[in-house]
């Protein structure tokens, strides 16, 4: 057992050096920690009291050597998307233009989560024009860089706001860019890049739409069905699929448009995305259009808006059109509390729209009778008699009704429709008569000779 100058003997001195770590703590770092730490607790919460937060880092860090500067980068980041978030606008774009500059001094997992995290929130921008500086801030710097997949997302993005903003010149030049930045220096597709020409091919899709360059765009999208195969992101073909349905209906291929619209909502609701609503209605105008007797409320995927008050309207005009109710297709149509003809896309295409409910229509309602008066079927069809009979004109050059128009009288009258049975029984008839002429002509020439 030692004795007790045995102990004294290995005894610190509390006052000398090595003794306390109070020293080698360093009380100013320990604050910009805790300062980080507790912002980024209440960011999602307290958004405004965070923002103090990082800006309060700032300052500390400002105090310290560059080298020593741990947390600025991570706190410029959260400043950004805080004061994007919150809508300020100008002092976001010069904390990016700092944040910018540190992007060659962090690791590279670390300059991709920041930059990937504002191109998200820039989305969230109100005013155009400050999403295009981010963004363009962004982009110069990328390039530079030689992050090639972060210049794609961020070209990709500024893409879309000339097309919104329907600046034909930027959304060509930055599209182009997109496109030849999947292409080989042979000018091949780089295979290795086949998503992302995709995405840029839908929007030149796009673009073609905005410029209503019809061959163009039937060119790509001749390109983009030997891309499908490659591609399965829905949220691309989504895209892909609902621009092909604009260019069949501006060629009035309703049938086609209807495919494509109804695989463009089974994409969007694959993912979530909001607009497979809008195009479940347009899926609906398509599918009255094609004469097409398959309802898309009855798909699995359309059952999950059944309770839309949207929905349930273009449900209703459905089911007018099947029972022939030309009353009630009106009605829908024109319900200022719906507002259907306020979506521009359906306002467009209302003409064709009623012309094919109406031809549909107006060919039920003749079927029973022999001859039916213009004016019964004008009031029925809610239209002018002259209406009427250029729609009866349609119907009989298409072979799709036997009559004859008295227009001085105003009566149409119908030749009886001759069923499929009723001919062949005719045609048996016939046959089985020149046979018997036959047979019979045989007999008298053989009595004669």
């Amino acid at each position: 057992m030692s004795s007790g100058s045995d102990f004294e003997e290995y005894e610190y001195d509390s006052d000398k050096e090595g003794w306390s770590d109070e020293e080698d703590v360093d009380e100013e770092l320990v604050t910009i920690e805790n300062t980080f730490y507790e912002a980024d607790d209440i960011k999602k919460t307290n958004p405004e009291d965070a923002l103090t937060g990082f800006l309060k880092v700032l300052e500390l860090e400002g105090n310290r050597p560059e080298s020593e500067q741990q947390w600025r980068f991570k706190a410029l980041k959260n400043v950004v998307v805080l004061e994007c978030t919150l809508g300020f606008y100008e002092p976001m774009c010069s904390h990016l233009a700092e944040l910018i500059g540190l992007i060659d001094t962090v690791a590279s997992n670390d300059a991709t989560d920041a930059i990937n995290s504002i191109i998200d929130v820039s989305s969230k921008i109100t005013d155009p024009t400050y999403s295009m500086r981010v963004l363009s801030m962004i982009l110069e710097k990328l390039k530079e860089s030689g992050k090639s997949r972060l210049v794609f997302n961020t070209q990709t993005k500024l893409a879309k706001l000339y097309l919104e903003r329907n600046d034909v010149e930027n959304a060509e030049s930055t599209i182009s860019e997109l496109v030849s930045s999947c292409h080989l220096p042979n000018g091949q597709v780089d295979n290795s890049k086949s998503q992302s020409l995709l995405e840029a091919y839908a929007l030149e899709i796009q673009l073609c739409t905005v410029t209503k360059n019809s061959k163009r765009m039937k060119e790509i999208f001749k390109k983009t069905e030997s891309l499908n195969a490659d591609v399965t992101d829905p949220r691309i073909i989504g895209v892909i699929r609902e621009s092909g349905s604009r260019m069949y209906m501006s060629e009035k291929s309703w049938d086609k448009a209807l495919t494509e619209l109804f695989e463009a909502f089974k994409c969007y609701q694959e993912v979530g995305n909001p607009r497979a609503k809008t195009i479940l209605k347009y899926v609906t105008l398509a599918s009255i259009m094609a004469n097409s007797n398959i309802n898309p409320f009855h798909s699995l995927e359309a059952k999950v808006y059944k309770d839309d008050p949207e929905i349930i309207a273009m449900m209703r005009l459905r089911s007018a059109y099947e029972t022939n109710d030309m009353v009630e297709v009106q009605k829908i149509l024109f319900d200022k509390s719906i507002k259907l003809l306020d979506d521009s896309y359906i306002s467009q295409y209302m003409d064709d729209f009623l012309r094919g409910v109406r031809l549909s229509v107006l060919q039920a309602k003749i079927k029973p009778y022999k001859a039916v008066r213009v004016g019964f079927l004008a009031q029925e069809l809610q239209i002018s008699p002259d209406n009427v009979f250029s729609l009866l004109i349609e119907l009989i050059m298409d072979g799709k009704i036997d009559a004859k128009i008295d227009q001085v009288d105003g009566i149409v009258e119908l030749t009886p429709a001759i069923s499929d049975a009723t001919t062949r029984r005719e045609e048996a008839f016939k046959k089985w008569t020149r046979n018997l002429r036959s047979i019979n002509s045989t007999l008298i020439e053989k009595v004669r000779g």
